[in-house]
């Protein structure tokens, strides 16, 4: 594969691989350029798929800069979470993003002082039968539950667990779908829902998963029978300190996370006590026997 240019100096970009991801990076002027998923692994320091909540949409403003890996394609302006600087620019057609050098460190320093209280990142990191998997751990503050006269009692901090079992390449099927729930639901009926809800043909399967994007292929491989199978009937049951394991599917990667628990709450991936990270694990192998057929 042919070197990237830089899209803010016209460098030749190099390639920087660690055992997670690989971005490629401008020595000349500092700048990265990160492919879908990798923006997820670079900003640590708050929750959720950052990618997804920060894609400006169909309506954002163009940049004077081209996407290194498309072909005559505009780049867009963004910012994380759609609210902080600094100001990015992320591709429409491959959802790469570039950053300037030392952005990637100010968002990162932007959110921690906008978010959380304190953080236990990447808690663990190893190869569990051939697999790698990362449970990273981080505490944040919300307000929970109510007084008798339906006034908010107060902050309370929490903790968040999130175990990613990675592929050991990307598919290369643009993929992002999650578990849809009551949230998801509830959005639609009220026509405040702003995410895609692309189907796949097997009614069972679209009642369960919102799939938000995905390619032709990537849709074959979700409504396989060994795939849907399992998204159907066993991810369902997955349990993660005590409460329904929520669960993503990326081009990279499968995620389970837990719903808001108590800041001594911890997991061991290794022992796997309620089995999440076992099911984890078959749905990549799954995924991954189904996207080479």
């Amino acid at each position: 594969m042919s070197a990237l240019s830089c899209p803010a100096c016209n460098g030749t970009m190099a390639t920087m691989e660690s055992e997670d991801f690989t971005l490629d990076h401008c020595p000349d002027c500092g700048g990265v350029f990160l492919d879908p998923g990798e923006l997820n692994d670079l900003i640590v320091s708050t929750e959720g798929d950052v990618e997804y909540l920060s894609d400006p949409g169909a309506d954002a403003e163009g940049s004077s800069r081209s996407c290194p890996r498309c072909d005559d394609q505009e780049m867009a302006r963004a910012r994380i979470f759609d609210l902080l600087d600094p100001e990015v620019e992320t591709c429409p057609g491959c959802h790469g993003w570039f950053f300037d050098a030392g952005e990637v460190s100010v968002a990162n320093e932007l959110l921690r002082r906008y978010s959380r209280i304190d953080t236990a990142d990447d808690e663990f990191r190893g190869r569990i039968d051939g697999k790698l998997v990362r449970l990273d751990r981080i505490i944040d503050v919300g307000v929970f539950g109510a007084t008798a006269f339906g006034q908010f009692a107060g902050p309370k901090a929490f903790a968040l667990l999130t175990i990613s079992v990675f592929f050991p390449e990307p598919l290369g099927l643009d993929l992002h779908v999650m578990a849809e729930d009551w949230t998801h639901w509830l959005s639609k009926m009220v026509g405040l829902f702003k995410g895609n809800d692309e189907k796949t043909g097997d009614a069972g399967l679209d009642r369960r998963i919102l799939v938000d994007r995905s390619s032709e292929a990537g849709l074959a491989v979700l409504r396989s029978p060994e795939v849907a199978s399992y998204l159907r009937e066993e991810l369902p049951k997955a349990r993660l300190l005590g409460k329904r394991m929520r669960w993503a599917i990326l081009d990279d990667r499968v995620l389970g996370w837990s719903v808001p628990a108590g800041t001594d709450e911890h997991y061991d991936p290794e022992f796997d006590p309620e089995g999440c990270v076992a099911v984890l694990r078959e749905l990549a192998a799954r995924l991954e026997k189904a996207a080479r057929t």
